[in-house]
């Protein structure tokens, strides 16, 4: 389906015994997929991304199994997580639909958007 870049296996050797990289928020691992430009604008790629990783969270809080106790989102300030395109709650991870309902001090504001 896609072919890989020309320095994949340099950019990845060691992958397997190394931690993976922090690429802006949020931190994600290092794919392949990422990194390739196949005509999406960023914009949709981060709401893409975005909307994975929220149904991620709420699959985990919904789970009946109890086999999952402790979800933790990092980067996370003052209980606020940060996507790439959203803002959640951290308790339930609902979005906030606008910056004024998240609950950040000014100065946070002002470096976040």
């Amino acid at each position: 389906m896609f072919e890989p870049s020309n320095a994949y296996h340099q950019l990845n050797a060691g992958a397997h015994r190394n931690i993976s990289k922090h690429l802006k928020a949020p931190a994600l691992t290092w794919h392949l997929g990422f990194l390739i430009n196949n005509g999406l604008s960023q914009d949709r790629i981060k709401r893409g991304l975005d909307n994975f990783i929220i149904e991620l969270l709420h699959s985990f809080k919904d789970d009946k199994t109890g086999q999952v106790s402790n979800v933790t989102v990092s980067p996370c300030i003052s209980d606020v997580i940060l996507l790439f395109n959203n803002t959640l709650n951290k308790s339930d991870f609902s979005i906030y639909t606008s910056s004024d309902d998240v609950p950040l001090s000014q100065t946070e504001k002002n470096v976040l958007f």
